[in-house]
C-alpha cells in the first residue's frame, strides 16, 4: 500500500495495513520488484496477484521447494524472469508470513492462513 505507487490511495486507507509485520515481511518483496523492474509497479502486483494462487495444500512445498514453487514454475513469467530471481527470497518471506497469518476467509470463501512458518518466515 505504498502511496508512491498507487497515489489514489491515502494513509487512512493504508494506514491499517502497514504493520511492523508488514514492513519487516511483505515490503521487502515489493522493492525488490519494483527496483527490479526499474520503478515500474506493474510487476509488483503481476507477481504477487500470480502466487495467490497459491492454495491451501502442500503450502511450504509450494512456496520452497525450487522444483514446486510457485515462484519458478506457475508464476515464473512475473515473478522469476532474470531480472526478478534475486527476490525470489524476499518473495519466500512474504509468502511464509501471508499464509501463517490468522485464518482469513475473503469474500470469494478462500481461506488463507492458518499455518505457522514463524518467526522468521524462511525456507529451511
Amino acid at each position: 500500500c505504498y502511496l508512491e505507487i498507487n497515489p489514489g490511495l491515502t494513509p487512512e486507507i493504508c494506514g491499517p495495513l502497514v504493520t511492523d509485520d508488514f514492513l519487516e515481511y511483505l515490503a521487502p518483496s515489493a522493492d525488490c520488484l519494483l527496483a527490479a523492474a526499474g520503478g515500474d509497479p506493474r510487476p509488483i502486483f503481476a507477481c504477487l496477484g500470480c502466487t495467490q494462487q497459491i492454495g491451501e495444500c502442500n503450502v511450504e512445498e509450494k512456496i520452497c521447494d525450487p522444483e514446486k514453487s510457485v515462484i519458478r514454475n506457475l508464476c515464473a513469467d512475473v515473478c522469476y524472469t532474470p531480472a526478478q530471481q534475486a527476490c525470489e527470497s524476499a518473495i519466500q518471506t512474504g509468502l511464509l508470513c501471508v499464509t501463517s497469518s490468522p485464518v482469513a476467509v475473503d469474500d470469494a470463501g478462500i481461506i488463507y492462513g492458518g499455518l505457522d512458518f514463524g518467526p522468521d518466515y524462511e525456507c529451511s
